[in-house]
């Protein structure tokens, strides 16, 4: 009887350690996903704004400081949510206006229809995300 009990204990300790180890590769490749899917979206964002080099180069330039910053601000605001999303905000304010000195008013226009309609996909993918 103790013999059949150390056996099932084993075999429960194996299965579940071994169940465990799945869960940090999935992260991993999840990020690695998600850093392709926004490089691609990136270019497509820059072709489609038809941006000469200049321009290119400073709005690289200005999402990257974005992106700096934005890293920094959740590291700042892990536990007060509320403080991030003001924060963020603020932030996003600061970016567009930057964005809209360096670009036409027309590549703005654009830049401006293809966050809301990214803003519109993303509220739709988390509400189907709610619903499950």
């Amino acid at each position: 009887m103790k013999r059949m009990m150390t056996i099932c204990a084993i075999a429960l300790a194996t299965t579940l350690s071994v169940w465990a180890q799945d869960i940090p590769q999935n992260t991993s490749n999840q990020q690695i996903e998600r850093r392709q899917n926004n490089d691609k979206r990136a270019e497509r964002l820059l072709s489609t704004l038809e941006l000469d080099k200049e321009q290119k180069k400073a709005f690289k330039e200005i999402n990257k400081d974005y992106a700096a910053e934005t890293k920094k601000l959740k590291q700042e605001y892990s536990d007060d949510k509320a403080a991030l999303r003001s924060k963020v905000k603020k932030l996003n304010t600061t970016r567009d206006a930057k964005i809209e000195k360096l670009l036409s008013k027309e590549q703005f226009e654009k830049y401006t229809q293809m966050v809301q309609k990214r803003k519109e996909k993303q509220r739709g993918e988390k509400k189907n995300r709610k619903e499950k």
